[in-house]
């Protein structure tokens, strides 16, 4: 039987990791037969128009404003002048018009973009939204997704303590979302609300939250970007649809090309020696006092090498007395780095732990404490894939054994084999049913 070949709009917010994720996920649905539009508010044309998809560029998103800013009062109420403001500095009449040109058959929206989501509806085009996050949806056995704790692991890992954690999720949610009322800069989300109930959106549908911001959708089929089995048990939700891991092992991202001939070099110098490859979140100022604990780590382990990209966040002129056998970028292809690498030292983000599993390479991770570092930083615990640091506490000598564990414990590299197995197995299945 014939599958119908569709015209497929992904929109995303353009940042690194869900764009690679997304062009990654579009390139599959491509392989199935389906034509592909990229569309961002961010302009990332270069690096979608190098893989060969065609790109609309989006008006650029105002994920912030205060109404005072845009000329209006607002004390405790959010009126009809306000929310017609609202809707034009939201562009909501732009982005209709730019999903009414595309003429596309479906769309696959960043949960993050809301505007767009709700447009869709309003104009009766099939939506499913994507993210690049796991559910973060209230269940009895599942911690929300900024806890560090396990499932059935210590105090924190009961259904009580799993319960107490989203009462201060909750807890949290509400007090920011007060915050930005009592300070006015609450315009994006009120107006959205507005707007959600004229295209008809139930307020069931809608779990208001403050990561990411602003809703949880429950009414509408969701696609994650990520593996069902590095999710917890029981994690599963009826609206919920894990894609598998989207790595893009091809993606032309550019880099200096005196940074690609030093790795080369750094590489073909492997041979019996250990290559760990640490990377720091380009979303956040590198952490310049833990990083020199990790250089100074590999001072009295000539038997390793050390990969460490700064994120574009610090200079290798902020270390002193840096050992011959550690190497410092600004950036470096990931890619091609963890593709040789024995241990990765991350920040918890999800996007660099589906390439490590994409390349079976055990992770000693530092949690960023950011978003959902710290649940994605369980999940690798919890299945085996490697272990948990602390910045604040582990000295030089503590991140040297733990990478030490991570190399000589074979039961890493074999949880992190069978992790694999798992994930090839999904990029086997068509995406094409799901959307």
């Amino acid at each position: 039987m014939n599958q119908k070949t569709l015209h497929i709009a992904i929109a995303t917010t353009g940042l690194t990791g869900i764009l690679n994720a997304s062009i990654a996920l579009a390139l599959r649905l491509q392989k199935e037969g389906h034509r592909i539009t990229y569309m961002c508010p961010q302009d990332v044309r270069k690096t979608v128009v190098t893989h060969g998809l065609d790109y609309v560029q989006l008006p650029s998103v105002n994920f912030y404003f205060k109404l005072e800013e845009e000329g209006l009062k607002k004390r405790f109420w959010y009126g009809l002048k306000n929310y017609e403001k609202g809707k034009k500095v939201l562009k909501i009449g732009q982005f209709k018009g730019a999903l009414t040109d595309i003429k596309a058959d479906k769309l696959l929206i960043d949960t993050e973009l809301h505007e767009l989501i709700f447009c869709a509806i309003q104009l009766k085009i099939p939506v499913t939204p994507i993210t690049q996050f796991f559910p973060n949806l209230i269940r009895p056995k599942v911690p929300p997704i900024s806890s560090t704790s396990l499932p059935g692991k210590g105090l924190w890992g009961t259904r009580i303590g799993i319960l107490l954690s989203w009462l201060h999720s909750k807890y949290y949610t509400r007090k920011r979302i007060l915050i930005d009322i009592l300070k006015k800069r609450d315009g994006r989300r009120q107006t959205l609300n507005r707007y959600a109930a004229e295209v008809g959106i139930k307020g069931g549908w809608l779990e208001q939250t403050y990561f990411p911001p602003v809703f949880e959708y429950k009414g509408l089929n969701v696609l994650t970007l990520n593996l069902e089995q590095l999710d917890f048990p029981n994690s599963s939700l009826p609206n919920f649809y894990y894609t598998g891991p989207m790595v893009n092992e091809d993606r032309n991202n550019i880099h200096p090309s005196e940074s690609i001939d030093a790795i080369n070099k750094i590489l073909a110098q492997k041979k019996d020696k250990k290559l760990i490859y640490c990377s720091v979140s380009s979303m956040h100022e590198a952490d310049i006092a833990f990083l020199k604990k990790v250089v100074k780590a590999f001072e009295a382990s000539p038997q390793w090498l050390l990969v460490l990209s700064l994120g574009g966040k610090s200079e290798a002129s902020d270390f002193e007395n840096i050992p011959k056998n550690v190497h410092l970028f600004k950036w470096v292809p990931q890619i091609k780095v963890l593709k040789n690498a024995d241990v990765s030292l991350c920040h918890g983000g999800v996007h660099t732990i589906n390439e490590c599993i994409h390349f079976s390479v055990p992770m000693l991770i530092y949690s960023g404490g950011k978003f959902d570092q710290n649940g994605c930083t369980a999940r690798v615990v919890y299945h085996g894939l490697g272990i948990a640091g602390n910045k604040k506490r582990d000295s030089p000598t503590k991140i040297k054994n733990k990478i030490a564990e991570l190399i000589q414990n074979k039961r890493y590299a074999n949880s992190m084999e069978q992790m694999r197995e798992s994930y090839l197995t999904s990029r086997k299945k068509a995406i094409t049913p799901i959307v």
